[in-house]
């Protein structure tokens, strides 16, 4: 026999508080639709599978995978709407006496492509949760694989979550969790229908995604594989001895060794010349050229392109008895 004690008469009208406040659970509506349709009507029971997510959180940039959220009309910030992921409510789990310890976690999903920040206001109601060890309550936020725990209160208060992420696919999720006391409401009780009667209530308002400005220089690394510090414009992960820049500014690949196809010079007359078309596809890039009697650290000048681009053309004119150094530059732009 449990210590627990049976819910007293007035259990219905926290039933209908309970039902119309309970999030993500439309199986347990639309089975008790059947049988009482009237009473539902009267809990006002919510349709959580029509819930425009982007339209209430300002988030267009996300897709919503999975919904367990409730449109909650006012008192967000700002007194807009906002979205309400609770564990307070029908369970939808049959049994036969009137004392159960159920666990449930409606939770809310999305994905977006990064890099970029994801910025959200949240805040955690536990003030229902009784002071009992054995009773668990909380609200967590997940990216990927990283869980943060939202500390929750009597008084909630919103809290603002910034989070930097990478290149690539992500996938988050808001989750409100309760362990704890279950009991059947009296007047639907042949229903089989369990109630919790605490647990934690996580609201969500403002999601906002801000992609980042990535270089092309950057999305060329990515996309050859680099990472880390392999990806940096000054490696040179093949070790042919050509750097990342220079490999991507001449359209060679980063990850083979030899592939040493540079603009090569050609005497022409009385010029030495470097003529070249850049590679399709790259950008952020300025070609320049400088040229040199000596080697000498402070004896380059600059030498003019009089291509048009994409093709580039350095010149300079050789005379018969003096030494003739030209050499390339690349430089990145910054994004």
């Amino acid at each position: 026999m449990n210590s627990h004690p049976i819910p007293s008469a007035n259990i219905y009208q926290q039933f209908a508080l309970l039902f119309s406040t309970r999030q993500g659970r439309l199986s347990d509506c639309t089975a008790a639709a059947l049988i009482v349709p009237l009473a539902l009507v009267a809990l006002g029971c919510p349709l959580w599978a029509g819930v425009d997510y982007p339209a209430v959180l300002g988030s267009s940039a996300l897709v919503w995978t999975d919904g367990a959220g409730q449109v909650i009309g006012t008192g967000g910030r700002g007194g807009t709407p906002f979205i309400r992921i609770s564990a307070l409510g029908p369970m939808g789990t049959p049994a036969d006496d009137y004392f159960r310890w159920i666990s449930v976690s409606p939770k809310l999903t999305a994905t977006v492509t990064g890099p970029g920040e994801l910025r959200f206001w949240w805040r955690c109601d536990t003030s229902s949760i009784p002071g009992d060890a054995n009773v668990l309550g909380s609200c967590s936020f997940s990216k990927d694989t990283t869980e943060t725990g939202l500390a929750g209160g009597s008084a909630a208060v919103w809290n603002e979550f910034v989070a930097v992420l990478p290149a690539g696919q992500h996938s988050f999720k808001w989750t409100s969790y309760y362990s704890g006391h279950s009991y059947p409401p009296d007047p639907f009780y042949p229903l089989g229908l369990w109630v919790a009667l605490s647990g934690p209530i996580l609201d969500l308002d403002e999601v906002s995604w801000t992609p980042a400005v990535v270089s092309p220089f950057v999305q060329w690394a990515a996309t050859s594989g680099l990472t880390g510090s392999s990806a940096f414009a000054t490696a040179d992960p093949d070790a042919d001895g050509l750097n990342n820049l220079i490999e991507y500014a001449f359209g060679l690949n980063p990850s083979i060794p030899g592939s040493r196809q540079l603009p090569g010079p050609l005497l022409a007359g009385n010029s030495m010349a470097v003529a070249f078309t850049a590679p399709s596809g790259v950008a952020g890039i300025t070609y320049g050229a400088e040229w040199s009697g000596t080697l000498e650290l402070g004896d380059w000048t600059a030498v003019p392109d009089t291509g048009t681009a994409p093709a580039h053309n350095f010149a300079v004119p050789v005379v018969v008895g003096q030494s003739r150094y030209l050499r390339l530059k690349v430089t990145l732009a910054s994004p």
